[in-house]
């Protein structure tokens, strides 16, 4: 698919829940290279990624997205994914992160004729701070995500992937665990609920969407190192919504899917 008829807001959240992986994998590879000769290592590669369309539809897009990554000294990162932020080691085996990006999860009324008369939900500049946990082979990992958008724009969700490497060698990593993800009351009310103006304008019933437990399910993971520079990587997320965002008048589908397969070049 040509670069111009991407739409990132349809694969935010596969973007997003698959960002670890490719953090794992490039830390993974880079125990096996030499010593860099600049204090800067870059990445640069693509991905395709499958996943719906707006949170809760039953229809999903399949699309092209470019993956760069730039690090200096493994502290500071630059990223079209992740943002501008940095990387901290707080202890042994913990790592955080803070950073300044974007939270592209949007809903468009011209993606479904169900979403006609609730308006856009555009996608947001964010807060994201995040946390991962390593001991031995188990991981967990922990991401927030507070958009800075007015209006509709606004919302915080919280994500939490805990894991274990099923096989690990030095070029293949396989791993699978459990993902949750929460929500506040104004991501809730923005992205599933229906007030009096949406519901006469859409005939969907009034909905009152507070915050809690958004989704719940398992994820598969997998990393390949080819050779020194060349990498594949992929993450399957099965999940399906929980509390109000199931029970939700503009939701389709409750089970969810997503995928992503990808390659990166460390330059």
């Amino acid at each position: 698919m040509p670069a111009n008829h991407i739409n990132p807001t349809r694969t935010a959240r596969l973007l997003m829940t698959s960002i670890g992986l490719t953090l794992l994998a490039s830390a993974h590879a880079q125990t096996s290279r030499p010593a860099p000769v600049s204090d800067w290592t870059v990445n640069v590669g693509a991905a395709i990624v499958t996943g719906p369309r707006y949170p809760g539809t039953s229809d999903n897009k399949t699309q092209f997205i470019p993956v760069i990554d730039a690090r200096y000294k493994n502290y500071l990162f630059i990223s079209p994914i992740r943002g501008i932020g940095v990387d901290l080691q707080l202890a042994d085996g913990l790592t955080g992160s803070a950073a300044i990006g974007f939270d592209l999860t949007s809903r468009k009324e011209k993606e479904s004729p169900r979403l006609v008369g609730l308006g856009d939900v555009n996608a947001a500049g964010a807060l994201l701070l995040g946390l991962d946990y390593r001991l031995g082979d188990a991981f967990a990992k922990a991401g927030l995500s507070s958009r800075l958008g007015s209006g509709n724009r606004r919302g915080t969700s919280f994500d939490v992937d805990l894991g274990y490497n099923l096989v690990k060698t030095q070029s293949l990593v396989l791993g699978a665990g459990l993902n949750l993800r929460t929500m506040d009351n104004t991501y809730a009310r923005n992205f599933f609920g229906v007030n009096a103006q949406q519901s006469a304008a859409s005939k969907l019933p009034l909905f009152k969407a507070s915050g809690g437990l958004q989704s719940a399910g398992a994820f598969a993971t997998a990393f390949y190192r080819i050779d020194n520079q060349w990498s594949l990587f992929s993450r399957l997320n099965l999940y399906q919504l929980q509390g109000d965002a199931a029970d939700s008048p503009i939701v389709r589908q409750k089970d969810q899917t997503t995928f992503v397969l990808g390659v990166t070049r460390a330059l």
